[in-house]
């Protein structure tokens, strides 16, 4: 029955392709010719350095209360995906895929406070203050457009441009004990950072049954980018009430390479055999070469010079879950 099945679909795709396909078509190539939509969320969790350099420390204790570590670490949130792919004859076919993942942590230190990193200009070193909030806001989004060719039975191989975004934002609002006045110096500290990636991504998929109703579906795919990196900090001031006093730290742009690198492995459960199905699986993505907005604020707050930093590496990892539809 197995063979009469195999010979049978080989000759059907022989006469509309002129091209033998291996057994398991929908699988393996999909229905063909035919589309295959796919729509998906992406849970993916995003670690900070492994710097702990003290940031905001207790005046009396000394003890650490806001490091470096916690700075850069965006937890987990949700993100979307998508693909669109239209498959043809001749092994080819055509794919548009992206996604869209944002972080934003929020984290407020109150007491008897001591910031020597964040202190302003015309302060003194260890300078108190009462109050440190801090917002840390990224976003990332990616597009893609990819030939796709099929080499083997369950193996194809994609090529095409890709544009990636990654925008980020962090606001520290704190308020500082001036002795000259003896007043508060309310300080709002912006640091933005924009990194637009255009290039070309490479890639390999893979495809294989493990049952009637599973099977597998396993990515890999890197790409390499034309980054024009941009980073701008911004203080504003404000004394007694009067309008703010903007100071310009960085301002600074920087073209560089960047890369990246992802892997997918999921295991998809066919609702309807050889058209709707549910997915579960594992992602994870470096991307190096972009500038990111803690690492901005830790050159100014270290006395380095202004200016941009794009040596970063961000890695985020975790679950991805969603259904494909082929038809």
């Amino acid at each position: 029955m197995k063979t009469h099945v195999v010979v049978s679909s080989a000759i059907y795709l022989l006469l509309c392709c002129n091209v033998l396909h291996a057994q398991w078509p929908q699988q393996t190539h999909g229905v063909r010719p035919g589309w295959e939509v796919e729509f998906g969320t992406r849970i993916l969790d995003r670690p900070g350095t492994e710097n702990t350099i003290p940031l905001v420390t207790d005046s009396v204790t000394l003890a650490t209360l806001f490091d470096a570590e916690e700075a850069s670490d965006l937890d987990v949130s949700a993100g979307a995906d998508f693909r669109f792919q239209r498959m043809t004859c001749y092994d080819l076919s055509w794919e548009v895929r992206g996604y869209f993942q944002k972080w934003d942590v929020t984290e407020s230190r109150a007491g008897n406070l001591v910031a020597t990193a964040f202190t302003p200009p015309g302060l003194p070193a260890g300078t108190q203050l009462t109050a440190f909030d801090y917002d840390y806001d990224s976003e990332l989004i990616s597009i893609e457009l990819n030939l796709k060719r099929a080499v083997r039975p369950g193996l194809t191989l994609m090529v095409g441009p890709r544009f990636m975004n990654l925008d980020e934002i962090i606001s520290i609002d704190s308020n500082f004990f001036n002795p000259l006045v003896g007043d508060f110096l309310q300080i709002e500290t912006r640091t933005e950072t924009k990194n637009p990636l255009t290039g070309l991504g490479i890639g390999a998929e893979f495809r294989k049954p493990l049952s009637r109703d599973l099977f597998f579906i396993g990515l890999i795919k890197g790409g390499i980018f034309h980054n024009v990196a941009s980073s701008r900090i911004t203080a504003f001031n404000t004394l007694f009430g009067q309008p703010d006093i903007t100071t310009i730290l960085i301002d600074d742009r920087d073209n560089r390479s960047a890369g990246v690198g992802e892997i997918s492995a999921r295991i998809h459960y066919d609702l309807v055999p050889g058209s709707v199905s549910v997915y579960a699986g594992y992602e994870a993505m470096w991307l190096d070469g972009v500038a990111v907005a803690p690492a901005q604020l830790l050159t100014t707050a270290t006395g380095s010079a202004p200016f941009i930093n794009t040596a970063n590496t961000i890695f985020a990892n975790g679950l991805s879950v969603g259904g494909m539809v082929r038809f």
